[in-house]
This record gives C-alpha cells, sequence and structure tokens, in this order.
C-alpha cells in the first residue's frame, strides 16, 4: 500500500488527468453550442425573410388593390433574399374555382446563404367583393 505524505491537496498527476478528462468533456460541449448557434442564426433569418415576405405581400395588396392582377418583384437587403410577389385568379383545376372573386396571392422568396441556395413560397387566398356601381 501507498502511503501519501501529503493528505490536505491533489497530486500532479491527479490533476493533469482530471484537466485530461475535463477537456474532453468541455470540447464534445464546444462543438454542439457550435452547431446549436449556427442552427438559430439559419433559423432566425428564416423567420425574418418569412416576416418580409408577409409585410411585403400585403403592403403590395394594399397599394394594389384597385388592379385585378399584380405581379410585382423586391430585394430583400437584410437578410437577402428576392421576393416575387403574384397575385392571380384562382387556377381552373383548382376545387376552389367556383367561389367568386377569389384570388390567389403567392410570395416566392429565393435566396442563398454561402453555397447553400434556399427557396420559399408563402401562399395566401383573398376574397375581393364586387363593388357596385351607384
Amino acid at each position: 500500500m501507498i502511503v501519501f505524505k501529503n493528505k490536505n491537496g491533489f497530486t500532479l498527476l491527479e490533476v493533469l488527468i482530471s484537466m485530461t478528462i475535463m477537456g474532453i468533456l468541455m470540447t464534445s460541449i464546444f462543438i454542439l453550442q457550435g452547431g446549436t448557434f449556427k442552427s438559430i442564426v439559419s433559423w432566425s433569418r428564416r423567420l425574418d425573410r418569412f416576416a418580409a415576405g408577409i409585410l411585403f405581400m400585403t403592403q403590395t395588396r394594399m397599394e394594389k388593390e384597385a388592379e385585378p392582377t399584380i405581379d410585382q418583384v423586391k430585394k430583400l437587403e437584410t437578410p437577402a433574399a428576392n421576393m416575387h410577389y403574384q397575385m392571380i385568379e384562382v387556377p381552373k383545376e383548382s376545387s376552389l374555382k367556383d367561389i367568386k372573386n377569389l384570388y390567389l396571392e403567392r410570395v416566392t422568396l429565393k435566396w442563398q446563404d454561402g453555397k447553400k441556395k434556399g427557396e420559399e413560397t408563402i401562399v395566401m387566398f383573398h376574397h375581393r367583393p364586387e363593388v357596385k356601381k351607384k
């Protein structure tokens, strides 16, 4: 049996072993944390684009309410994206074709983050009641 003279502290070997174990554990935690932050930033940009697309859709509809169909393009700076807005009559092959004055609104968002390209489409239906002439 080994008898140690120092009963109050740790030996250098014990400290080195514990530091090695802590280093291995902390490395894996930092790798996971980095991946999590990258994912959070990516989803944050995606949410920003979605909110900008909804805002673009609403503003365009309000500005061009009198036009029967609308086709407009806008470039978003932060986060970078190209937005394409369309308001068209519901297609003839749609099950909603029998509803009068129903329009299909669509905003297509296209972007590129580094080498990754992305595209999403926001779709809404808009009913425009006929304006009765007096």
